[in-house]
């Protein structure tokens, strides 16, 4: 499986690819906000949440759930540092 974020400025799309299937989810913000909310969360190891105006990160067991509008999309931790770094 590989996780991508790339953004055109105003909005960004998570998109996973494996070998049987591919899904996008697109979040109102940019990209860097959504590094950044995920950088922050993690630092702290108390928080479950990390709330934002467009979009809510969520620390899962298998790792970070990315809430916008009525969806979400599951990243998990081994994809959630590549894409932060």
């Amino acid at each position: 499986m590989q996780i991508s974020l790339t953004t055109d400025g105003v909005s960004c799309v998570l998109k996973s690819v494996d070998n049987a299937s591919s899904n996008a989810f697109t979040v109102p913000a940019t990209a860097e906000a959504i590094k950044s909310a995920i950088v922050a969360l993690l630092s702290d190891p108390e928080a479950r949440e990390m709330p934002n105006d467009q979009f809510r990160l969520e620390r899962m067991r298998d790792g970070i759930r990315v809430h916008a509008g009525m969806g979400a999309f599951m990243v998990p931790y081994a994809h959630v540092f590549p894409l932060v770094a």
